[in-house]
């Protein structure tokens, strides 16, 4: 009997012990919860940021010409390509003034020319754009050599007069002045006292002139020539030179 009581005494005791074991996890539906998608981070990828560039790359075209690149900032540089009208190229310098731009040659890849600024249209902001200097002169440039003080001279003249005719009703003034403009050309350096001559009134006042190089100056004079009909002249001179040939005179008439 007592044995039977222990034996009920020990089933007892195991049946508390098993209910008061933890139970198994439920089972989640692996359909309800979503995968998340993998970060670059996460899956060990540095990510590249987009760069938006703000910048606009310089263009040139031509001016509805054509228009020559060439191999430096000056005529002096032979052509080496020609640009037509509708035809652009990209801008990568420029010289000190940014009167010549330096571009891509569009028949060469990895070459450059140049091409002169106020005959093209340009697209984009250059003065940020490098200094490029300027290659040598090729051997064969028509550039002049300097003259020699002993050789440069006055090359060309030629003076107009305006009015060249001034009517005066019954010949009773007063009269109109007129102006008289010269064009005087040298082919150098040179300084030089000119003075123009009226066929009425003589010799106008001198004026000193300085030619720094080569090239050319206007200059000019105005009176009021007396009241006579007639036709009468009005020359340049020049101290210490001989100007025939040229036209250095020109008419104005006076009529009643």
């Amino acid at each position: 009997m007592k044995n039977r009581k222990f034996v009920f005494l020990v089933l007892a005791l195991i049946l508390i012990i098993s209910c008061n074991l933890p139970t198994a996890a439920p089972v989640i539906n692996s359909l309800e919860t979503a995968t998340p998608t993998p970060t670059p981070e996460s899956a060990g990828i540095t990510p590249t940021a987009t760069i938006t560039s703000s910048s606009t790359v310089p263009l040139a075209a031509p001016n509805n010409v054509p228009l020559n690149c060439r191999s430096g900032p000056g005529t002096a540089w032979p052509v080496v390509i020609i640009l037509s009208p509708g035809q652009s190229t990209e801008i990568v310098g420029r010289n000190a003034d940014s009167s010549w731009l330096y571009v891509k040659n569009i028949n060469s890849a990895g070459s450059f020319c140049w091409i002169a600024a106020e005959f093209a249209t340009v697209t984009g902001d250059v003065s940020p754009l490098a200094l490029v200097p300027a290659p040598a002169l090729p051997p064969t440039s028509n550039v002049p050599t300097s003259t020699p003080a002993s050789q440069v001279v006055v090359t060309s003249i030629l003076v107009s007069i305006t009015p060249d005719t001034i009517h005066v009703g019954g010949c009773i003034g007063p009269i109109q002045p007129i102006k008289v403009s010269a064009s005087i050309t040298t082919n150098g350096a040179i300084d030089f006292t000119w003075h123009f001559q009226d066929d009425q009134t003589g010799d106008r006042p001198k004026h000193d002139i300085t030619f720094t190089k080569a090239g050319t100056q206007n200059v000019s004079d105005s009176f009021t020539p007396p009241l006579n009909a007639g036709s009468f002249g009005v020359q340049m001179r020049i101290d210490g030179m001989k100007l025939k040939g040229m036209n250095a005179i020109a008419f104005y008439k006076i009529t009643c």
